[in-house]
């Protein structure tokens, strides 16, 4: 059952997808992490994916001011790479900054959310 998952940076669009910024910053990083797994150094980061989390968060919170410096990394190309010698400065400062961002609601969901779904199955399986 994904409601007895712990939730994570990566996971928590999915455990608790009602979460706000956190849960789209959450979908960004996840994406991002599936990029790198599948091609490595090749990966790169599209502008249109981050545009279109833009344009869903509040604008003037912390996660929008991050994505938005995120975005200025892309000058005037479409894609970046998140890995290659080619990935822009401070693009892992700013993920990792990102993931601060999302850590707190992490800890909200898992405490609140996972952990009660996780006593009430422990208890289901115990009758």
């Amino acid at each position: 059952m994904v409601s007895a998952q712990s939730a994570s940076i990566f996971t928590l669009s999915m455990v608790n997808p009602s979460s706000g910024d956190a849960s789209l910053v959450s979908s960004l990083l996840s994406r991002i992490a599936k990029e790198v797994n599948a091609k490595g150094e090749e990966a790169v980061l599209e502008k249109k994916v981050l545009l279109n989390i833009l344009k869903k968060v509040k604008t003037g919170q912390s996660c929008d001011v991050l994505l938005r410096k995120m975005l200025s990394l892309f000058e005037n190309k479409l894609e970046i790479s998140i890995l290659g010698e080619d990935r822009p400065s401070g693009l892992e400062e700013l993920m990792g900054e990102l993931a601060g961002c999302v850590s707190a609601t992490v800890y909200r969901c898992n405490e609140k959310v996972v952990v009660p779904q996780l006593k009430k199955e422990m208890s289901r399986l115990l009758c």
